[in-house]
């Protein structure tokens, strides 16, 4: 069994990973991390004594992008004079997205608390 990528240069041939139960085979091949190359037309061809058969099917893989979304806001909060308070929030986004913090309409920047993990 040989499952290829099949482009007007050339035919790249991957070694798929095979279960056989009886007469039934069950192949598979996983494409790590793959990238908008990878696109094309992929086909798988079976043979044994008996003959040849093939099937194939194109893959597209796109870029994802989605806008940035806040899962879960800010919470209006009053906290008393002195004490730690963590401003926290949940957001999502493809690609991650740039997240900056503003204090009355002004960039948030504090030389006393200069931590801020995203």
């Amino acid at each position: 069994m040989k499952i290829s990528k099949v482009s007007e240069e050339s035919e790249i041939v991957f070694k798929p990973k095979v279960v056989t139960t009886g007469t039934t085979s069950t192949a598979s091949f996983t494409l790590a991390n793959p990238k908008v190359s990878d696109s094309g037309w992929y086909k798988v061809t079976a043979s044994n004594e008996y003959g040849v058969n093939t099937t194939s099917a194109y893959l597209e893989f796109t870029t994802v992008s989605e806008e940035p979304e806040f899962v879960s806001g800010l919470q209006d909060s009053i906290v008393k004079q002195g004490d730690d308070h963590e401003i926290s929030f949940v957001i999502s986004g493809v690609p991650d997205p740039k997240v900056t913090l503003t204090k009355d309409g002004v960039r948030y920047h504090s030389t006393r608390n200069p931590l801020m993990t995203v």
